[in-house]
């Protein structure tokens, strides 16, 4: 047993970039530090039943309750079809516009991401349907794989969203207004997607060749029912969770038994569907809890060490405002997204700023919401961008360098909401304000 002092929690994230850049998962490396310095601060004993202790606290905390549910809603969505259900109905009525095609896949993953919560997933359904209808009308490799790559964050700026169920769980704020506080947001982002792929086409035309297909009203107004299931559960959802009516876990399983009987209406509910939606949920559950347990054993051993006071002497030492310190904040974490993966920074950052933004004055609500931009960023932020390698993998045609150009102009769309949130913080704190 050793005396927890600063500079040890300096070597704990040192260890953590250098495990996280040589390739091991991010549950792994969080699972060992966590476990190795609480023994090392408490000992054998004390450490094991500290280890104990959060494990059990933690699996059964009433906000995880709510992780299984949503992700078992997602599941369902996307083994279903319903995806590709959204993509044909948007795809009907952007019509001729150039660009339509990128613009119906952003819109794609602003709808399948508000029934799922997951970058990956809006990737796998959405660009298996997206980007090989772009490939067959000519649309540029850099364009459709960008769009889908940058896109796909829109799932977890869209509630029920993984990366706020993961601040709220480690700083104890409510969900139900995160999930509010988000929604503005995300609404922004999508709507600056479009504009960002309009502009493109229009300054390159060859990146996006036009599209002769034209659709009816009688067409457009009928292919409405493709989005309306998802519509629906995620109104039910949010309007719900919005009034008061239920809370985020119930809404969960509201929305989980509600995609359920959409899909029986539908009869899309097969059994090989239904043993392959619930097999992922499983996986993906035990990840995520995984990590969470992990993530509070690091920031429970780096509070130990007192390595946050420290960083908070030394940035109060410098007289930073709070609009400094939040850029301070976002600086970072950009420049740690070229080695770390999203999950990694919030487990490094959160636990050394989170206490020093709110003592300068912001409001915990939008800084979650500041916080998940930040971690969508990180995802398409290379060379350790999850959602570029997956896109690569969807899109055979395209090479890593195609995504990483298609995704710069997005990119500077996502820099420049955060900066639409600094200088207008309403944003994301209006919505949860009006509250029941």
């Amino acid at each position: 047993m050793i005396e927890a002092l600063p500079i040890l929690g300096v070597v704990e994230i040192i260890l953590l970039v250098i495990l996280c850049v040589v390739g091991l998962h991010i549950f792994v490396v969080i699972g060992i530090l966590g476990v190795v310095f609480s023994i090392l601060y408490m000992g054998w004993s004390t450490g094991v039943h500290q280890i104990g202790q959060f494990t059990w606290a933690y699996s059964w905390h009433y906000i995880m309750t709510m992780v299984p549910l949503f992700i078992l809603m997602g599941c369902f969505v996307a083994q279903s079809g319903l995806g590709k259900d959204a993509y044909d109905g948007f795809a009907r009525w952007v019509g001729k516009v150039r660009g339509s095609l990128a613009m119906v896949s952003t819109l794609s993953c602003a709808a399948f991401g508000a029934v799922t919560g997951s970058s990956a997933a809006n990737i796998v359904t959405i660009g298996s349907i997206g980007i090989p209808e772009m490939t067959r009308h000519g649309y540029s490799k850099a364009l459709r794989t960008g769009a889908i790559a940058s896109a796909s964050v829109l799932a977890n700026l869209i509630p029920p969203s993984m990366s706020c169920i993961v601040y709220s769980i480690l700083t104890r704020e409510s969900i139900g207004k995160l999930f509010m506080a988000i929604i503005i947001p995300g609404v922004l982002l999508t709507l600056m997607y479009i504009v960002t792929i309009y502009v493109w086409a229009r300054l390159r035309p060859g990146s996006a060749p036009p599209i002769d297909i034209s659709y009816s009203w009688k067409e457009k107004f009928k292919s409405l029912r493709y989005p309306i299931p998802i519509m629906v559960i995620f109104l039910i959802m949010i309007g719900g969770i919005y009034e008061g009516w239920f809370s985020p876990t119930e809404a969960g399983g509201i929305g989980a038994a509600t995609v359920m009987i959409v899909i029986l209406v539908m009869r899309r509910m097969k059994r090989r569907m239904f043993v392959s939606a619930m097999a992922m949920a499983l996986r993906m559950t035990g990840m995520i809890m995984i990590i969470v347990i992990g993530a509070f054993l690091v920031m429970y051993t780096l509070t130990m060490s007192r390595l946050a006071d420290v960083m908070g002497d030394v940035v109060v030492g410098w007289g930073l405002g709070p609009v400094p310190i939040v850029i301070f904040v976002a600086i970072l974490f950009i420049i740690g997204g070229f080695a770390l993966q999203s999950l990694a920074l919030v487990v490094l950052f959160l636990p050394l700023f989170f206490p020093l933004v709110i003592e300068a004055g912001w409001d915990p609500i939008w800084f979650g919401v500041y916080i998940v931009v930040l971690m969508e960023i990180a995802l398409v932020t290379p060379p350790m961008a999850g959602n570029i390698y997956i896109t690569d993998l969807v899109d055979p045609e395209a090479n890593i360098m195609d995504i990483v150009k298609g995704v710069v102009p997005f990119y500077v769309a996502a820099v420049a909401l955060l900066a639409l949130l600094i200088a207008f913080p309403a944003l994301a704190t209006w919505l949860p304000s009006t509250m029941n």
